[in-house]
């Protein structure tokens, strides 16, 4: 709710009904596994938490709204929720090139094109070095210490010896 507000503040009926949507959507069903997906359910928060006070930093800044302090304390609040947001987990990585969009959104439509398009730039540069230190870090640093427990086994010892995959496989089963 506060991440729309923020991008749709004038927009509060209709964000209203996309949350009463939200609930009662059917695209998930398998709320019945909640400990399966606790990591997704406790990350994805830190998304929707960096992107409104990121939101919030941008319209305050242009409008001089708020004191310095309080956009310096949303900004870090921004960047270290963006940090636990892409460091934890890689599932929601995709979510963050929606940023660009909601920085210009939040910068006003009186702006000219370029300079607008000039400032989003700017201001996603940190939350980029952030996102793409993460991917570094994913696929450089962070070696999986054991077996990945999610390999293709089967299917490259498939190859490797169909008949007795396929009588392996066949055990498994029954």
């Amino acid at each position: 709710w506060w991440m729309l507000s923020t991008l749709w503040p004038t927009q509060r009926r209709a964000i209203e009904w996309m949350l009463y949507l939200f609930l009662v959507s059917p695209a998930f069903l398998q709320q019945v596994f909640a400990a399966t997906y606790v990591q997704h359910f406790l990350i994805f928060p830190f998304f929707f938490i960096s992107c409104a006070s990121m939101m919030l930093v941008v319209r305050n800044t242009v409008s001089h709204n708020n004191t310095k302090q309080k956009n310096i304390a949303l900004y870090f609040l921004s960047l270290i929720a963006e940090i636990v947001h892409v460091f934890s987990m890689e599932y929601f990585w995709g979510f963050e090139f929606i940023r660009p969009y909601l920085i210009w959104k939040s910068l006003p439509a009186s702006l000219e094109k370029n300079k607008r398009l000039q400032k989003t730039l700017l201001i996603w540069l940190p939350y980029l070095v952030v996102f793409i230190s993460a991917i570094i870090w994913r696929f450089k640093f962070a070696h999986i210490a054991e077996e990945d427990p999610n390999s293709l086994r089967l299917f490259t010892e498939f190859f490797a010896a169909p008949l007795q995959t396929i009588l392996s496989f066949g055990t498994i089963v029954v």
